[in-house]
């Protein structure tokens, strides 16, 4: 019995940061792109591998994409940044995936991830959070 509450409560730990939409959680509250899931692969990452993001979701008003600023910070520091080129402008009620690798960290410790779509490079309009552990 104790063998199946301690298997139990590992399932849970180890799901506990999935939720509805998937990993992590959006960092802005208003947003013209509305996140319906988010997903990582492979999740939790190791050491310096090659994790696919897909954000999927729906355009509430047209909007221009300029770029994806992904931006990463261990244990707290100071943000390292990534910029995908997108260019293009969506139209109201247009469904998406935004889909690019990004690469897990190689140190060890506590790895905060946020993805921004930005109307130009610096100005984001949506964010999505997420973060991982590196053993």
């Amino acid at each position: 019995m104790k063998t199946i509450i301690l298997v139990s409560i590992l399932i849970v730990f180890a799901f506990a940061e999935q939720n509805e939409y998937g990993i992590g959680q959006s960092c802005d509250s208003t947003t013209p792109f509305v996140v319906s899931n988010f997903a990582v692969d492979p999740f939790p990452p190791t050491a310096g591998v090659q994790m696919n993001v897909n954000m999927y979701g729906t355009f509430s008003k047209d909007t221009y994409v300029s770029d994806i600023s992904v931006r990463t910070r261990l244990n707290g520091g100071a943000w390292s940044y990534k910029y995908i080129d997108v260019g293009q402008t969506f139209k109201y009620g247009q469904v998406y995936t935004f889909a690019f690798p990004v690469t897990a960290g190689s140190t060890s410790g506590l790895y905060e991830t946020q993805v921004r779509l930005e109307s130009k490079e610096g100005s984001p309009f949506s964010c999505w959070d997420f973060s991982y552990h590196i053993a």
